[in-house]
């Protein structure tokens, strides 16, 4: 959606929504009596982005333009499998899932502990792979044409990155506390000069 509230500004929104459901997400690589074990898992995933574009023409040779994106995606783990007969004519037959016997999630270090052949002993450890990632990405640019074909650029880009520790989707929560992170600052100037051919014959 691209809005212009006066000739010299436009003003865009465009945001993007999805949701990957994929019941072999990759997870781990361990080892079981010498072979190794692919850890597999459902996954149920939802990604929000929200693109916001402003340019605003000062004047002929002065412009400033705004580019933003929030950026909040989660992950959450289920039904974990390892990979059996991963050419199996029956998509059923290709992995294996945990039962409840053998699968142990510890909280305090939040990891999950496998007893893989039922003899009371873990057979190997991973960690849980839920998480959520929140990200915020802006650049502020400032454009000055101060002689034809010319340019100096002001550039700011600001970026803010963060591994939720909540991990369910709260869009209205996780936007708010993108702005509580703490930001990467950088500032770039970029001057440019056009020489022209009349120039260079007066030069030389």
């Amino acid at each position: 959606m691209t809005y212009h509230p006066i000739t010299a500004m436009s003003f865009g929104l465009y945001p993007e929504y999805s949701v990957n459901n994929d019941n072999l997400q990759y997870v781990a690589e361990k080892e079981m009596n010498g072979k190794p074990r692919y850890i597999m898992a459902h996954i149920h995933q939802k990604t929000l982005a929200l693109q916001m574009r402003v340019n605003l023409n000062l004047s002929n040779d002065l412009s400033l333009q705004y580019y933003g994106q929030p950026f909040i995606s989660s992950g959450e783990y289920s039904r974990f499998k390892f990979i059996a007969s991963p050419k199996a004519n029956d998509y059923y037959q290709r992995f294996t899932e945990y039962s409840e016997a053998q699968l142990f999630y510890q909280p305090s270090d939040k990891t999950y502990q496998i007893d893989e052949n039922y003899d009371g002993i873990t057979d190997y450890t991973f960690n849980k792979p839920d998480f959520k990632a929140l990200y915020f990405v802006s650049n502020l640019v400032l454009r000055w044409e101060y002689f034809p074909g010319s340019f100096i650029y002001v550039v700011w880009s600001q970026n803010r990155a963060e591994q939720g520790a909540e991990i369910r989707f709260q869009p209205t929560k996780d936007i708010s506390s993108l702005f509580d992170i703490y930001p990467e600052n950088i500032f770039m100037v970029k001057i440019s000069y056009l020489i022209q051919y009349q120039h260079l014959k007066r030069i030389f």
